[in-house]
């Protein structure tokens, strides 16, 4: 069963009969309509290696839809988890693992 892209956003409610939803915005937003709509919505990914203030060892922003850049987050996420291996006879696991020391 085929449906339109509008009655796609009218069933998950990004759409209303009164026009788009923020949450449509927020989710599916290109920049320009971030920027005339939601001016104050950006989302920073930073990466600090201390607790030390000064610049971070790693900054990105993104300002457009979260489905446009949620990949990249948790690819800059991953970057930063370590993997261990455990082996159960002929088979190896990659078990992520924290890199924060507790």
């Amino acid at each position: 069963m085929s449906r339109s892209m509008e009655q796609l956003l009218h069933d998950c409610e990004a759409m209303t009969d009164e026009g788009i939803t923020y949450a449509a915005l927020i989710l599916f937003g290109k920049r320009e309509a971030l920027g005339k709509y939601l001016s104050q919505s950006e989302t920073i990914f930073e990466y600090r290696p201390t607790e030390a203030s000064g610049p971070a060892g790693q900054r990105e922003k993104f300002r457009v839809g979260f489905f446009s850049f949620y990949d990249r987050v948790w690819e800059l996420i991953n970057l930063r988890n370590n993997k261990q291996h455990y082996q159960d006879g002929f088979f190896v696991y990659d078990i992520p693992t924290s890199s924060i020391n507790t």
